[in-house]
């Protein structure tokens, strides 16, 4: 999980696929633009995010 662009940009570093989450300074575009595989509004919807960390394990 990541919330900002930096955090992306070292999961890709790391060869790991990111989900990141609009909570932090960063907004859902930036965080998109970072190239996270999933972007996250918020972490309130709990099963968006159960599903978004599981969809990392298919990528």
């Amino acid at each position: 999980m990541a919330d900002s662009p930096r955090d992306v940009q070292a999961a890709h570093i790391a060869g790991s696929p990111i989900v990141a989450v609009a909570t932090g300074s960063a907004t859902e575009a930036e965080l998109r633009a970072a190239g996270a595989d999933t972007v996250l509004a918020t972490l309130q919807d709990t099963t968006a995010v159960v599903e978004a960390a599981a969809s990392l394990t298919r990528l």
